[in-house]
């Protein structure tokens, strides 16, 4: 691979120092370690209007859907709300097209207040972006909020398994990569 892969990352997060996007944060850090170059988009950075609510699109969903569409891989990261991802975010995945999104190799990141959270976070996530032809990573992470303190992820199995979603999403886009020179 000639260029830095590109990766964005979304984030159901609302203020910059939740949660989400502080594990985000944590998988941004690791991918650019590796040699991506990184974009972290927040709901609450980049609201967006509930979709189908007006006839036109606002400017700020061609400036996602670019990002999107220039981007080699995807980490998406939401908090669980009564076992599901943010609406926020939904509705902001709701603004992709398949086009935008398709074959970008696709990590997943929950964030729940107990040890029993995630699950339904992560597959509501998965089917979400396998419906829009992304192909979704084995690897994924969920984190509770007692592997948070002062405003960082301070325990190391959560970091572990941060690491690894940044881990397999670089593997994913060098095989995609190499599968495209290939047929070059």
């Amino acid at each position: 691979m000639s260029k830095k892969p590109a990766v964005v990352l979304l984030s159901g997060g609302l203020t910059s120092g939740s949660s989400t996007n502080i594990a985000l944060s944590v998988v941004a850090k690791a991918l650019e370690d590796s040699g991506c170059t990184t974009r972290l988009i927040s709901v609450g950075d980049h609201p967006l209007p509930l979709l189908g609510v007006g006839e036109e699109y606002p400017a700020a969903v061609e400036q996602l859907r670019d990002w999107v569409t220039a981007a080699d891989g995807l980490v998406v990261g939401s908090p669980e709300y009564h076992a599901a991802p943010s609406g926020a975010l939904k509705n902001m995945i709701d603004y992709l097209r398949s086009e935008d999104v398709s074959g970008k190799p696709t990590g997943l990141v929950a964030i729940c207040g107990s040890p029993k959270g995630g699950t339904n976070t992560l597959n509501s996530l998965r089917i979400t972006f396998r419906s829009l032809h992304a192909p979704v990573l084995v690897e994924q992470a969920i984190c509770t909020s007692a592997d948070f303190e002062g405003g960082r992820v301070a325990a190391p199995e959560a970091l572990d398994y941060l690491h690894r979603v940044a881990d397999g999403l670089v593997r994913e886009i060098r095989h995609a990569s190499a599968a495209l020179d290939n047929t070059a």
